[in-house]
C-alpha cells in the first residue's frame, strides 16, 4: 500500500431504498451500512476494483432496513466483522438471522483497521443507539452521518476539519 494513496468514499446507495458507503485508503476498506443487496454490494465493489476480501469490516449506523438488509446474506457468505453498538446489535438479532459471533461491540475511542482509524460518535435518530462515523488517514478525514435528527453540537465537533 502506498502511503500516498488518497482516502477515497464511494457512495453505493443512498436514500430510503438503501445505503451504503465504501471508504478506502490503500488496500484498506470498509463498509459503512449495508442497505442494499449483497449482489448489489458486491457488483458495487467490483466495479471500484476492490474484491470482498479487502473488506475489512462494516459499521452499521443503526438497525432500520434500509441500513441492513444486506447483512444477513453478507454474513453468510463473507468472514467480515460487524461493527456497531450493543442496542443496535441487539434489535438487528430481532430482525435477522446473524451470527452472534461476528459483533465487535463499539465503545468510546477509536479502532484502526489497516490504515484507517475510525471513531464512532452517537447521533440523534429513532433507532437503538444510533451512530456516525470519522474515517482518519494520515491527513485526510471523512464523516459519515445519515439519518440524523439533529444537528447537535457533538455532531457539528465531529464534522469539524472533515476533508472528504
Amino acid at each position: 500500500m502506498s502511503e500516498s494513496s488518497p482516502l477515497e468514499v464511494h457512495v453505493l446507495a443512498s436514500g430510503s431504498k438503501g445505503n451504503c458507503t465504501v471508504i478506502k485508503k490503500g488496500n484498506s476498506v470498509i463498509l459503512h451500512d449495508v442497505g442494499i443487496s449483497c449482489r448489489r454490494i458486491v457488483n458495487g465493489l467490483k466495479e471500484l476494483h476492490i474484491d470482498m476480501a479487502q473488506v475489512e469490516g462494516i459499521f452499521v449506523s443503526h438497525e432500520h432496513s434500509d441500513h441492513i438488509a444486506g447483512l444477513q446474506q453478507l454474513l453468510k457468505r463473507f468472514d467480515i466483522p460487524v461493527y456497531t453498538k450493543q442496542g443496535t446489535w441487539r434489535e438487528i438479532q430481532d430482525k435477522l438471522i446473524v451470527p452472534k459471533n461476528r459483533l465487535i461491540e463499539l465503545t468510546k475511542g477509536s479502532l484502526t483497521l489497516g490504515s484507517l482509524i475510525v471513531e464512532p460518535f452517537s447521533v440523534s435518530h429513532d433507532a437503538a443507539d444510533p451512530i456516525g462515523i470519522n474515517v482518519f488517514a494520515g491527513n485526510n478525514k471523512a464523516t459519515i452521518v445519515t439519518d440524523t435528527g439533529v444537528i447537535s453540537d457533538n455532531i457539528l465537533r465531529r464534522i469539524d476539519d472533515t476533508t472528504l
